[in-house]
């Protein structure tokens, strides 16, 4: 259900539950003027034998999150109410693992790319060509400042020189999708502000040779944006519209130089190779032409880094009594702590909203009592989740809300 009008003791349609290792149930009841009781049932075997499980009674407008236990095992679930209601049945079903970037696999894996602070780089920018198959690269030098042009071949997977081409130039220069204050970074997104987590100050600022690339479509209607040393997966709902940044979600962090991303021929490739790096089947370098590529397949960005991240909507900043807060993303992220302060002489209640769904489908999450000029500190439960995370503040006040992804 969202936002559902919901007849009283009539079940909702079944909700496949198995195989996922992390469960949250995100309720909510508005439009009834009595307490709401949402009776949960769970089918173990799949076998059509419903057995009730557990209850949760609501009172008007009111909103709650259950996690799962870890030893929960069933196949299917659902819901009915014993009354009248508009009612929010959202569940998160995730995994609980990640790649750990710094693994020796992962590591080697992704040896060739320069460090987000080695300047000692072959920056390159790059576009699969139609008419041959090959891939036109741009090599950058930080030195001459003069750009040279090569078509990476897909026979021979070597480097030959190209003609120099301004308008492919002019085509592949990127541009920053988003921007970057003191909270956290910035998107603007349908009339809104998305914010997400910081990455390396580096990142603030483009490279010597201008902005890294941020956003690229790659294999089909399958866009990537690369955002501050995080990876992400951008839906592209409708061909021809904007990005649903709305529906983002962290793939993997890093702190990598990389200049360019695309699919070219079943690959996936990443500009931004170390200037010392040697030819491992996964980096091609060729020294007189002074550039290098890596190439790998898409699910390899997986393991790149965990997902994580520093930020939030509030750093130090001025807020009206009643005002809500730019979204900031919370989805995709493991371990979630969030701290708040404020520069107030007596304590304010700052409310944590979430949206369940990535379509404003809001939420109260908890209140928090911040006493005057100290510090609180709020773990989010294991296995917590949602797909944007907001804050209210009771009073005007210089206000701090920050989260940090470990």
């Amino acid at each position: 259900w969202i936002r559902d009008l919901v007849r009283a003791n009539q079940f909702s349609d079944p909700f496949l539950i198995a195989g996922f290792a992390r469960r949250i149930l995100h309720l909510q009841v508005t439009q009834s003027p009595e307490p709401v009781t949402v009776q949960l049932q769970i089918d173990v075997q799949g076998n059509n034998q419903w057995i009730d499980w557990r209850q949760f009674t609501l009172k008007p407008d009111e909103s709650t999150s259950f996690i799962f236990p870890e030893a929960f095992a069933a196949t299917w679930l659902r819901l009915s109410v014993d009354r009248d209601c508009e009612a929010t049945a959202c569940l998160h079903l995730t995994s609980d693992r990640f790649h750990d970037g710094s693994a020796a696999e992962n590591k080697t894996l992704f040896h060739g790319l320069a460090d987000v602070e080695n300047d000692e780089v072959f920056d390159t920018q790059f576009f699969p060509a139609q008419h041959n198959r090959n891939l036109r690269v741009i090599a950058q030098h930080d030195q001459t400042k003069v750009d040279t042009f090569f078509e990476f071949t897909k026979s021979q997977f070597n480097f030959e020189p190209a003609i120099p081409d301004a308008k492919l130039k002019e085509r592949l220069t990127a541009k920053p999708v988003f921007d970057v204050d003191a909270a956290s970074v910035r998107i603007q997104h349908a009339g809104q502000t998305l914010r997400l987590p910081k990455g390396h100050e580096r990142m603030d600022r483009p490279f010597e040779n201008g902005w890294p690339r941020s956003v690229r479509e790659v294999i089909s209607e399958r866009q990537l944006a690369n955002i501050h040393g995080t990876f992400y997966e951008v839906p592209l709902v409708i061909n021809g519209q904007p990005s649903a940044w709305n529906l983002m979600r962290p793939i993997a962090s890093h702190r990598k130089r990389i200049s360019d991303y695309a699919s070219w021929n079943g690959l996936l490739v990443l500009g931004g190779v170390r200037n010392d790096a040697t030819d491992d089947g996964h980096v091609f370098v060729d020294p007189q032409a002074n550039t290098g590529l890596w190439f790998g397949g898409i699910d390899d960005l997986w393991r790149l880094g965990k997902p994580i991240g520093d930020g939030g909507p509030w750093l130090k900043t001025p807020v009206k009594a009643g005002e809500v807060s730019d979204a900031y993303l919370m989805t995709g992220y493991d371990k979630k702590t969030v701290k708040f302060s404020h520069e107030s002489k007596q304590p304010v209640t700052i409310r944590l909203e979430i949206d369940v769904t990535g379509t404003g489908v809001w939420m109260a999450y908890q209140s928090f009592v911040v006493p005057s000029r100290e510090v609180l500190t709020h773990q989010f439960p294991v296995g917590f989740s949602a797909n944007w995370v907001r804050a209210v503040c009771d009073q005007e006040a210089q206000v701090t809300v920050q989260f940090e992804y470990r």
